[in-house]
């Protein structure tokens, strides 16, 4: 459930609510692609985007395509409704609807998702804010142990490196989790 909720943010309340109600009949599908752009993640005062894409042509193909095709399979095995991380959330209820959608379909206006967010807590570097042994500078008895601490993202699932880095820490840190 939670993560239902934190994957349709974008969504108004009302909305949500009504997520909330039919929670038996919902379901997450993600299509991935790789794109030829790139994003960055920018510091805000939250006024603003915190992640910025910066997409070739061929980029903008590729998601139309995919946003097509899934909405295609998902119709195909019977969904009568699809919410879109577009907007404000843009609902479909037929084929119909999605042509019409993809007419009109700007890029920057989707909520893409990074499958492997990773380095938001860097350790042990100049701008660090953990130390070299997983805690927090601020607080040494607070520890991050997760995929915000690898020191740079991959195109490959991030699981061996963060079991690894969990395993070095808390074989580091053992007197400060008995």
């Amino acid at each position: 459930e939670p993560y239902i909720f934190a994957a349709t943010s974008f969504l108004s309340n009302d909305k949500i609510n009504n997520l909330k109600e039919n929670i038996d009949y919902l379901g997450i599908y993600v299509s991935q692609v790789e794109i030829k752009g790139k994003a960055s993640m920018k510091s805000s005062s939250f006024s603003g985007p915190i992640i910025f894409h910066k997409f070739e042509d061929t980029d903008n193909v590729l998601i139309i395509n995919s946003v097509k095709e899934l909405c295609q399979i998902l119709f195909g095995s019977g969904a009568t409704e699809l919410i879109l991380p577009y907007g404000d959330g843009v609902i479909l209820k037929s084929m119909d609807d999605l042509s019409v959608f993809l007419k009109s379909f700007k890029t920057h206006l989707m909520h893409f998702h990074c499958a492997h967010m990773m380095n938001s807590c860097p350790i042990g570097t100049d701008n660090a804010i953990l130390n070299k042994d997983g805690s927090l500078k601020e607080s040494s008895n607070i520890f991050v142990l997760d995929a915000s601490t690898v020191p740079t993202t991959s195109d490959s699932s991030p699981q061996l490196a963060i079991m690894s880095l969990v395993k070095f820490i808390i074989e580091k840190n053992s007197v400060s989790f008995n």
